[in-house]
């Protein structure tokens, strides 16, 4: 199966997984603030996979 995602879409999804990294990587160092952080930008990736996979599952 190939996917297809518009290049906006692509650069939203690494933008995602660089800053889930970059907060994995400041982990420990101010837990409170970069933990919510990483959080909150897992979820906006997974949410953006599961649109994704929702659109191809209605092909």
């Amino acid at each position: 199966m190939k996917i297809y995602l518009t290049s906006k879409e692509l650069k939203e999804i690494i933008n995602c997984i660089d800053a889930a990294k970059r907060e994995d990587l400041a982990y420990g160092m101010v837990p409170a603030n970069v933990e919510q952080c990483a959080v909150n930008n897992r979820t906006k990736l997974l949410n953006k996979l599961n649109k994704i996979y929702d659109t191809i599952r209605k092909d």
